[in-house]
């Protein structure tokens, strides 16, 4: 058994930090310290979960670029030809302008599509035209259900019980296709073969999804590091909300703070947005006393709010001795 010089209560041999009041048995000089091990770990971790994110956004920018200027605005007689050609649908209203605005209207009545090319003039796009027509075919009835948009920003569709509705942007333009889901594959072919649908091939969110994996499982390690300093199992951290409860009983001394904790991993994951503002706050004052109850200086403190993803670990790593909010 060995004696914790904080709390002077007897321990295992065999443990690093105290149960009682997480006090480090490896810290000699007060100051505290990283292993050599942890300090290669650390390193190479954080540099490749930083180099895959890097290439897979850098890369999805680029091909999204390319696939965007590769893409050319179809003209009022191509769409017309294209329809007429490959669908046997009748014109409601051919292509005619109305200040400024050009449009043409296929009907539902004669053909299972029903499809409307609306190109407008730079004026019309500037006095808000373009936004306002948007903004109607988005509001559209019955209330969307599901909106599933893709990385490029010229598209949206919904799915609403049995109707598929497409809305297509690029440029000054937009295509809309209606139909049921019985005739989704070919409204989408139609889509495709007007070249609207501006699409990444390759997919390098593979790799963004990776470093976020990556940045995850660090994200545990650090907690269930962090538990055993606070002098609880380390499993502790891995247990949902209960682990916001010690967390924030450690640094601010009352449980139920552990609900802006729970805020803010949702509001990170996008899973459940309710107050950023106020769980940004919290963030910016959990990761600052994080700093100060380990002993970091004021400097020590705002690197931890600054670069989490960089101090965090260093600190949970390190031999430094909790203190008691």
């Amino acid at each position: 058994m060995k004696i914790c010089q904080r709390c002077k209560k007897e321990c295992e041999e065999t443990i690093s930090y105290c149960p009682y009041c997480g006090n480090s048995f490896e810290t000699s000089d007060g100051k505290a310290k990283l292993s050599l091990k942890s300090k290669l770990f650390l390193m190479i971790y954080i540099t490749t979960t930083f180099i895959l994110l890097a290439i897979g956004l850098f890369t999805t920018f680029q091909v999204q670029q390319q696939l965007i200027s590769e893409c050319e605005v179809i003209s009022p007689d191509e769409f017309s030809s294209y329809i007429e050609k490959n669908m046997e649908c009748e014109l409601i209203d051919d292509f005619q302008n109305k200040e400024g605005i050009t449009f043409a209207q296929y009907t539902q009545d004669s053909c299972p599509i029903r499809v409307e090319y609306i190109i407008y003039s730079d004026r019309a796009k500037e006095q808000g035209a373009y936004q306002n027509m948007l903004k109607n075919l988005e509001d559209m009835e019955p209330p969307k259900t599901v909106i599933e948009k893709n990385f490029s920003p010229y598209y949206e569709y919904t799915l609403q019980g049995e109707a598929y509705y497409s809305i297509r942007m690029m440029d000054n333009t937009i295509l809309y296709v209606e139909t049921s889901l019985n005739h989704k594959a070919d409204a989408i072919k139609i889509i495709n073969d007007l070249g609207y649908d501006v699409d990444i091939k390759i997919d390098y969110w593979i790799l963004v999804g990776v470093a976020t994996a990556m940045m995850l499982i660090l994200f545990y390690i650090c907690l269930w590091k962090l538990m055993i300093k606070f002098g609880k199992p380390g499993w502790v951290g891995l247990i949902p909300i209960y682990n916001f409860l010690i967390l924030s009983e450690k640094l601010f001394g009352k449980k139920w703070y552990g609900i802006f904790y729970l805020v803010l991993f949702l509001n990170c994951y996008g899973i459940f947005i309710i107050l950023p503002i106020m769980a940004f706050i919290f963030y910016l004052i959990s990761a600052y006393r994080l700093g100060k109850v380990f002993g970091r200086d004021t400097i020590g403190s705002v690197l931890l709010v600054l670069f989490p993803f960089i101090f965090v670990p260093i600190l949970a790593f390190d031999n430094s001795c909790y203190r008691k909010a």
